[in-house]
């Protein structure tokens, strides 16, 4: 190798550790579910100090086939289905939860993260995450009851 690429590869790979840490995301809330089949987790959104229903989000699992989660979820009373995989990039759903125009960084999302399976419990661990920059939004997480 030359000098030159040497010293590119050194400094690309710098420039992505620090892109790591300067864009890391600062989560207002986090919670893991522990959801046997078809156990429905729920997770309220409010807004600000009105308390005002901003949404409410229910999901739940009902197959694990072939490495694959599928899980059923609604939300504003829409309901969608998704398949995730323990692979990076397959394994989370992203729901934009307060939109704010033309201001990207400042909207408010969630993300729901497919994090194990365990095939003698039939549980799978479900982990939830919440970026809310403007600060105005008050999460809570129900978890199911047990049985």
């Amino acid at each position: 190798m030359r000098v030159w690429e040497i010293f590119f590869l050194k400094a690309s790979s710098l420039l992505f550790a620090l892109s790591l840490e300067l864009f890391a995301v600062d989560w207002d809330y986090t919670h893991s579910f522990y959801l046997k089949k078809d156990q429905i987790a729920r997770v309220k959104v409010d807004k600000g100090l009105s308390y005002k229903l901003a949404g409410e989000l229910f999901f739940r699992w009902t197959l694990f086939v072939n490495e694959g989660l599928v899980v059923l979820l609604k939300y504003e009373g829409f309901p969608h289905q998704y398949v995730l995989y323990k692979k990076w990039g397959r394994d989370t759903i992203r729901l934009v939860i307060d939109k704010k125009p033309s201001k990207e960084w400042l909207e408010s999302y969630l993300l729901i993260k497919f994090e194990d399976f365990d095939p003698k419990r039939k549980v799978a661990v479900l982990k939830v995450f919440v970026a809310n920059p403007p600060k105005n939004l008050d999460v809570s997480f129900i978890d199911p009851k047990r049985k």
